[in-house]
């Protein structure tokens, strides 16, 4: 079942991630045009088509979109490696969203002024 797309990777090497964000699409339960898979991953037409063509077997059809079928969806999401890498957590997000403003602002400045660094300080001359 799998086979085409294992070798489809294969080819591509290291660029197998682009099949790899064509092929979770594919397989969330939504229904995708070629244009919108192509929009959505940034991969070319001709990547996408590849894709469905070593899927082609199990994908569900309508209206001129496409998904891979409910039963088989959860192997090549495996196989695609859909979920497996989580979003890696900006630990300033937290701290932003914490803070309202991190720079006291002055009346009549749009932003706090920026401290001055070793380098541009030995560079200028003294106040």
């Amino acid at each position: 079942m799998l086979a085409a797309v294992r070798e489809l990777k294969a080819s591509f090497g290291i660029d197998a991630r682009r099949i790899d964000a064509v092929g979770c699409l594919l397989t969330d339960g939504e229904f995708r045009s070629v244009a919108e898979l192509v929009s959505l991953t940034g991969t070319s037409r001709r990547t996408v088509e590849a894709v469905l063509r070593a899927a082609e077997r199990y994908l569900d059809r309508s209206d001129g979109r496409v998904r891979i079928s409910a039963p088989h969806a959860p192997a090549y999401a495996g196989e695609f490696g859909c979920g497996r890498d989580a979003a890696v957590r900006d630990p300033w997000d937290g701290l932003a969203r914490a803070t309202r403003l991190p720079w006291p602002r002055r009346p009549g400045l749009s932003s706090a002024p920026r401290p001055r660094s070793a380098t541009l300080t030995r560079c200028l001359p003294p106040r």
